[in-house]
């Protein structure tokens, strides 16, 4: 079930009339402190691993993670987002889960554990082009789409860039495993392109890449492909039908790329978001049976895009994160050692704990599906 963008009428927010944003406090009360020290331990921690575990770059020079976020899960682990170099895919980002040791655990005294490492590609955007035909692959050579796009050769693939070479994308032939439910559109050995575009951190200029790729996509390959697939929303659509949605898409109308980016599903027992992180967004979760759960997402949905609206009108991006709590840290590096960012609190913020005159609770939640951890975060929508 798409997220359908037409349900969220349009919000208009004049710069005058915006109050003054109050930023978040590092220091408070004792609770406050305990976590910002559990972040700052972990931290440290995990900076030192990664750089002893760094590769060596040209010249000697080491590849060490850029920190870029961490997040107190606040039941004795925290999640620690970094940007590693891979010498096969290039930069890429991962989550650390570190636990607290006791003292006396392994000789120690409460140091971090490594709990677990995965994949983090909450910055990037990624979609597969499908084909019966191999008549794909002429993808990959150097030409001009009809919107001007240009392809370039880059290794063992492609890259296509706009016409302004503002927005760069990575194209490259690659196996993929296609839903059942779709064999018989592609075939059984379909020849399949992998289309990736980093994202950039401003929202207005995201959102100026995700309509130029979900535009050109349809032309790629000289339209010889039959769906077109978003693995981060585990999403397939027909390329006549990607097509239509993408030409719905304008600059004031951002929230079509919902329909095309995103996806609701239900996944063990909950309803629940996939591929809002791709907005700077957190995914939502709730514990509601059909026909409330499409109501109560819809709803929710539309304060996200409410929020996302505000901070794009006041010039913000991540440093206004949707769901506001102490539990959270955002990183720049600059010109040295990583610092932490200034948050600001919009009054569109979620927040955790019980919603006023509303039968719900908002909670930090764990992702159902482990694909879908980003530092945007999980909300969980439970009744009070």
């Amino acid at each position: 079930m798409p997220v359908s963008a037409s349900t969220a009428r349009p919000v208009c927010y004049e710069p005058a009339t915006v109050p003054e944003r109050p930023a978040l406090r590092l220091a408070g009360d004792e609770r406050g402190r305990a976590g910002d020290a559990r972040v700052d331990g972990a931290v440290r921690a995990r900076r030192v691993r990664s750089a002893a575990e760094a590769p060596t770059g040209p010249f000697g020079s080491s590849l060490a993670p850029r920190l870029e976020a961490a997040r107190d899960l606040r039941d004795g682990r925290v999640e620690v987002y970094e940007r590693v170099w891979d010498a096969a895919r290039g930069q890429r980002r991962r989550v650390s889960t570190l636990t607290r040791e006791a003292s006396g655990v392994s000789g120690g005294r409460g140091g971090w554990r490594l709990e677990s490492e995965a994949r983090c590609d909450d910055e990037e955007a990624v979609a597969w082009i499908v084909s019966p035909s191999e008549r794909l692959r002429a993808a990959l050579e150097p030409g001009r789409l009809p919107d001007g796009s240009r392809v370039e050769p880059a290794g063992d693939g492609a890259r296509l860039a706009d016409e302004t070479g503002r927005w760069f994308a990575a194209m490259r032939a690659a196996s993929v495993e296609v839903p059942r439910a779709w064999m018989h559109a592609v075939g059984p050995a379909p020849v399949a392109l992998r289309v990736r575009v980093s994202l950039s951190r401003e929202p207005g200029a995201r959102h100026e890449q995700l309509t130029w790729l979900s535009r050109v996509l349809p032309d790629v390959g000289r339209g010889s492909h039959r769906i077109v697939g978003v693995p981060g929303a585990d999403r397939w659509v027909p390329a006549d039908e990607w097509r239509e949605l993408a030409g719905r898409v304008t600059r004031r109308r951002w929230r079509a790329l919902l329909g095309l980016w995103t996806r609701v599903a239900r996944l063990d027992g909950r309803w629940a978001t996939r591929g809002l992180s791709r907005f700077m967004l957190p995914e939502l979760q709730v514990d509601a049976t059909l026909p409330a759960a499409t109501s109560v997402l819809r709803t929710w949905m539309i304060r996200l895009i409410r929020h996302h609206d505000r901070r794009t009108v006041l010039g913000l991006g991540a440093e206004a994160p949707a769901l506001w709590e102490r539990s959270f840290r955002l990183f720049d590096h600059g010109r040295g050692a990583p610092r932490a960012v200034r948050l600001e609190a919009l009054d569109t913020c979620l927040r955790l704990g019980p919603v006023a005159d509303e039968p719900w609770r908002v909670t930090l939640a764990r992702p159902i599906d482990a694909r879908l951890r980003t530092r945007w975060g999980t909300v969980r929508l439970r009744g009070q």
